[in-house]
């Protein structure tokens, strides 16, 4: 930092055997850095690959929810007994925040930017409450959704 090199992280939550203490250790090795930028993605098992074959072959990936899956960012298929889905999608997203620490404002500014451009009238807020845009299933009907708020 002191160099003037800009750090930024890049995590996956979620592997196959994640306990509470491996995650929260990775969002604490983030918050003690403080990157300019910190991105975490959720582990999805693919296929042709070691880590992805030996899921599949173990049985620790659920089908129906692969099946259901549009988008790996939110949901993984594992079967992780330790750690349920919705506390692995929240340290991915309070991971990413740890980023705020470097004092880079610019992605806050962005998101509430958008937020008081697209959300801020009581006609525009309305249909937030009864759909999300993790509800949308695919990338045009997110961009549809953010033009009809």
């Amino acid at each position: 930092k002191k160099a003037g090199i800009k750090l930024r992280t890049f995590n996956m939550v979620g592997l196959p055997n994640e306990t509470y203490k491996t995650l929260f250790k990775t969002i604490r090795m983030n918050f003690k850095l403080a990157p300019q930028g910190a991105q975490t993605a959720i582990y999805y098992p693919i296929k042709g690959t070691s880590l992805g074959d030996k899921c599949y072959e173990e049985g620790n990936v659920d089908m129906e929810i692969q099946r259901r899956i549009k988008e790996y960012t939110y949901q993984s298929p594992l079967k992780n007994n330790k750690i349920p889905n919705w506390v692995i999608v929240a340290a991915k997203w309070i991971n990413a925040a740890t980023a705020l620490r470097s004092g880079n404002w610019g992605l806050f500014k962005a998101v509430f930017g958008l937020a008081k451009s697209k959300l801020w009238t009581k006609k525009r807020i309305t249909p937030l409450l009864g759909r999300s845009l993790m509800d949308c299933a695919n990338l045009n009907e997110k961009k549809a959704y953010l033009d009809g708020v």
